[in-house]
C-alpha cells in the first residue's frame, strides 16, 4: 500500500497528464519483472524510499510555485506544502542517504519549472521575469524544507553513531568509500547485470536515462533564453510538466546508478541485482514520460491532449489489468514461518545463538516470543547488547543449518560454523561466553536443528 501510494504524487507532478503518469507508473512498477523482484520485498529499503521521494517532490514543485511562479496561495496551506516536503524528504534520505543528490536535482529542475510558469503566466520576457522573480531569499526559502530535511538526518545519524560508541564501543559506522581504481570494472560488471535482464524493460531505462541531460539542458534553455523554437518546446502545461518529470526521473536513475559503480560496497556484495532496482524504475518510467513528451511536440497531438492524455491513461489501466501479476509466496516461506511458530511455542524468549540469517529470522517472525537473536562473531551484528544478553543467560539454543546451498543468486549460503546439526561440537567459544552441550538435536524442523547449551562462568 505504501508503494502504491506513490501514484498520488506522480499524478500531480504529471500536471496535464496526471492520470497518464500515475497510470504509467503503475505499469512500470509492477510490469517490469526487475522492479517487481527487488522492490516488493520487505526486506529492502527500496520500497521505504520510493514514496518519500515522489511526495517530497510534489511538495518541492508547490513550494517553488508559491515562491517563484506567482502562485500565492494561503499561509497555512503554504505551510503545509513546506511541512509536506520537510517531512517526506527526511524519510527519502533517512532510508537511504543516497536520494540527497536526485532531490536537490529535482529542486533545481522544479526551480526552473517554477520560472518558466511563472513567464507564462506574466506575459514578460525571460530576462524581465528572471530580474524580478529571481533572487537569493526567494531561493533560501523554497530549498529550505530541503535543507532542512537532510541537517535533520545527519544530525539524527550524528546522534546515533554517539549513542552507539559510549554504550557498544563501536559507532557502528556503514563504511562509505570511493572504489578507486574499481571504477572501469565495476561499470562494466554493473552494465552486464543492468542489460541482461529477462525483460526488454531495461531499454526502456536505457532510455529514459539516456533522455536526462538533452531534455535537462532544454529545460534549462528555454528558462534562460526567449526564442521561439524552445518556448514551443517547453510551454508551460503539459510539455512542461512532462520534460520536468521526465528529468528529474531521468536523474533519479542515473545517480543510482553511479553509486553502484563509484562505491565499494556493490562490489564487496557481489554486484547484487538489488542494488539496480530503483534505476530500473525511475529509468523506465523516465523513459516511457520521455516518449511522451516526444510525442506533445507533435503540434497535432499536443492539440488533441484533451483527448490523448486521457485516452493514454485508459490503455496503461487496461494492461494493468490484464496483465497485473498474480500474488505468489517464496516456497521457502512458510516452513520457516511454520518452524518459528513451533520453536515459538517450545521456547519462548529463548536465546538463539547462530548465523546472520538463522537468528534474526525467527526474532522476526515471532515477535511476540521475544527470542534474543546473537548472531556469532564472524556474523553482522546488528543488535550489539544482544551478546551481553547471552552471557547472563542460563541456556541457549545454538542454530544450525542442515539444508544444502542454492544456486540461485543472492541466496545466503548455510551457515556451518556450529556444524550442520548432525553431530553438534561439545563446547563453543563466542562473545566472551563457553557454551557446553546439553541436549544435541533438542528440536528440528524445516531443515533447522537447534541444540541446547548451557553457559558456564568460564572465560571466552
Amino acid at each position: 500500500m505504501w508503494i502504491f501510494l506513490s501514484a498520488f504524487a506522480v499524478g500531480p507532478l504529471g500536471g496535464r497528464y496526471a492520470l497518464a503518469a500515475a497510470a504509467l507508473f503503475l505499469l512500470t512498477l509492477s510490469l517490469s519483472p526487475t522492479v517487481a523482484h527487488y522492490v516488493f520485498v520487505i526486506n529492502q529499503r527500496n520500497a521505504w524510499q520510493i514514496a518519500p521521494v515522489f511526495y517530497a517532490w510534489w511538495g518541492l514543485r508547490r513550494v517553488c510555485a508559491y515562491h517563484f511562479g506567482g502562485a500565492r496561495a494561503p499561509r497555512p496551506a503554504a505551510l503545509g506544502w513546506r511541512a509536506l516536503a520537510f517531512a517526506s524528504a527526511f524519510l527519502a534520505v533517512w532510508t537511504s542517504p543516497l536520494a540527497a543528490p536526485p532531490l536537490c536535482v529535482i529542486y533545481l529542475v522544479e526551480l526552473l519549472r517554477a520560472r518558466l510558469a511563472a513567464r507564462a503566466t506574466s506575459g514578460a520576457s525571460a530576462s524581465s521575469v528572471a530580474g524580478a522573480r529571481i533572487k537569493i531569499a526567494g531561493v533560501l526559502a523554497s530549498c529550505a524544507p530541503l535543507v532542512a530535511a537532510l541537517v535533520c538526518e545527519q544530525l539524527l545519524k550524528w546522534n546515533f553513531h554517539r549513542h552507539a560508541l559510549k554504550h557498544f564501543g563501536s559507532d557502528y559506522r556503514t563504511p562509505l568509500e570511493f572504489d578507486r581504481g574499481n571504477f572501469s570494472a565495476n561499470f562494466r560488471a554493473q552494465w552486464q547485470v543492468f542489460a541482461h535482464t529477462p525483460s526488454p524493460w531495461w531499454q526502456l531505462a536505457l532510455l529514459g536515462a539516456l533522455a536526462t541531460l538533452p531534455l535537462a539542458y532544454l529545460l534549462l534553455r528555454c528558462s534562460l533564453r526567449d526564442d521561439d523554437k524552445t518556448a514551443r518546446a517547453c510551454e508551460p502545461g503539459a510539455r512542461l510538466d512532462l520534460c520536468a518529470l521526465a528529468v528529474g526521473c531521468g536523474a533519479f536513475a542515473l545517480a543510482n546508478f553511479s553509486t553502484t559503480v563509484v562505491f565499494t560496497w556493490t562490489r564487496l556484495n557481489a554486484y547484487g541485482g538489488r542494488y539496480l532496482a530503483l534505476t530500473h524504475l525511475f529509468g523506465a518510467f523516465a523513459g516511457l514520460v520521455a516518449l511522451c513528451f516526444l510525442l506533445n511536440l507533435s503540434r497535432g497531438i499536443y492539440g488533441a491532449r484533451r483527448v490523448a492524455a486521457p485516452a493514454l491513461a485508459a490503455l496503461a489501466a487496461l494492461l494493468l489489468l490484464i496483465r497485473f501479476p498474480p500474488a505468489r509466496k517464496d516456497p521457502g516461506y512458510e516452513p520457516l514461518r511454520a518452524a518459528a511458530a513451533s520453536l515459538a511455542a517450545r521456547a519462548p524468549r529463548a536465546v538463539l545463538l547462530g548465523g546472520y540469517w538463522d537468528t534474526y529470522v525467527f526474532a522476526g517472525l515471532e515477535p511476540s516470543a521475544a527470542f534474543t537473536p546473537v548472531p556469532a562473531e564472524d556474523q553482522l551484528v546488528r543488535t550489539p547488547w544482544t551478546p551481553r544478553l547471552m552471557r547472563q543467560s542460563g541456556r541457549v539454543l545454538v542454530v544450525q543449518h542442515a539444508f544444502p546451498a542454492t544456486n540461485e543468486p543472492e541466496t545466503p549460503a548455510p551457515y556451518t560454523t556450529f556444524g550442520d546439526g548432525t553431530d553438534p561440537p561439545s563446547v563453543i567459544r563466542q562473545h566472551g561466553a563457553t557454551l557446553r552441550l546439553e541436549t544435541p538435536r533438542w528440536f528440528e524442523q524445516s531443515g533447522y536443528v537447534f541444540s541446547l547449551y548451557r553457559v558456564t562462568n568460564e572465560g571466552g
